[in-house]
């Protein structure tokens, strides 16, 4: 019986600390995004508007952010990078079902990431960052 009380305790215990472990902490994206939009913008033609439905963030080694919600960028741009991806490909006429990490080579992903790194680690409360993942972002032509 003491054996089987220990190990509820356990379980809980384990279920408790993992809790915490994951849990996000709870911010308003809309300032985030001001700022973000207005960074970008400025460092990137190309980019026109985030629109950020939550954050993941991971406390593991390496610790990641990865962002979803939707990324509004220059259509002639992304025809550019597709071509660039993709090679030969044509770049298709409905891009619905497309992530932005679809039209980013591995260096400019990189490049990417970094940048917004150095970004978000001064304006969210995630911290520390290694990286940022912005792959699952869906993505509008504007």
């Amino acid at each position: 019986m003491v054996y089987r009380y220990n190990k509820i305790n356990l379980q809980e215990h384990i279920r408790k600390v993992l809790k915490e472990y994951w849990e996000k902490p709870k911010q308003d994206n809309t300032e985030v995004e001001k700022t973000i939009n207005k960074v970008m913008s400025k460092k990137f033609y190309w980019w026109k508007n985030i629109i950020i439905e939550e954050f993941s963030y991971s406390g593991m080694e390496p610790h990641s952010l990865t962002i979803y919600g939707t990324i509004e960028v220059d259509e002639e741009w992304a025809s550019e990078r597709w071509s660039e991806v993709y090679d030969y490909t044509p770049f298709p006429q409905t891009f619905d079902m497309r992530r932005f990490g679809d039209l980013l080579t591995q260096e400019y992903a990189k490049e990417l990431s970094d940048f917004m790194t150095m970004l978000l680690t001064s304006v969210t409360e995630y911290s520390p960052i290694d990286y940022v993942r912005m792959g699952p972002l869906k993505v509008k032509f504007v």
